[in-house]
């Protein structure tokens, strides 16, 4: 529980500097929420090792670029060219990391090519003709607040829990508050039988009863 909380804090936090470095550096970040949200499912997720987790993202990020370009090139917008795009795009992420045996999780890299669709969608449907220069400027504005939220989840909050022993802390404090206190006996219903007595009686020897 009290993991829980730091770990929320901490992408608070991580969001903040976001902001912050986004103001004075004059970055032109677009939507830093999405970002931030998308690097730290990928931190809290542990599904799988770091490397692998960010491997398998970055998989993710390359190959939803490349469907960008290839449905300016060769698709379109129609139904055949989006069922196209499906294909292509999950079909060749699954055979990446289905090629190696786990290592590289399926979700982390599908969350990279979320990253990209999210941040490039809009633009892309306003603008086909700019996806030279647009695409790598979006994917970038969305790739900053994740890669904070990411380094925020793995290593920032894993720390913060450890040095703090929040967990143990949080759980005897509610201890002490009786919040853990074992459940009591539900009470006996109104006129119904108490059976605890009944059968301590008939169990009990008569000694008073004539041999």
């Amino acid at each position: 529980m009290g993991k829980t909380f730091v770990q929320g804090l901490v992408i608070i936090v991580a969001g903040i500097v976001a902001l912050i470095l986004n103001q004075l550096l004059n970055l032109g970040l677009g939507s830093i929420t999405f970002g931030l949200a998308v690097g730290a499912i990928l931190g809290l997720v542990s599904d799988g090792g770091p490397v692998g987790r960010i491997g398998a993202f970055v998989v993710g990020i390359i190959v939803a670029m490349i469907l960008f370009v290839l449905s300016v090139l060769l698709l379109n917008t129609s139904f055949a060219g989006q069922v196209i795009t499906i294909l292509i795009g999950i079909g060749l992420i699954t055979i990446i990391c289905g090629l190696t045996a786990g290592r590289l999780p399926l979700w982390a890299a599908l969350l990279g090519s979320v990253l990209v669709a999210g941040a490039y969608s809009q633009a892309f449907a306003a603008n086909p003709a700019g996806i030279l220069t647009e695409l790598p400027q979006y994917t970038t504005q969305a790739l900053v607040p994740a890669v904070l939220g990411l380094l925020a989840t793995i290593f920032v909050s894993d720390r913060v829990t450890e040095k703090t022993n929040i967990d143990e802390n949080i759980d005897a404090a509610a201890a002490n508050a009786g919040l853990d206190a074992p459940p009591t006996t539900p009470p006996v219903a109104a006129g119904a039988p108490d059976l605890s007595k009944s059968s301590g009686a008939a169990s009990a020897p008569n000694l008073n009863k004539e041999v």
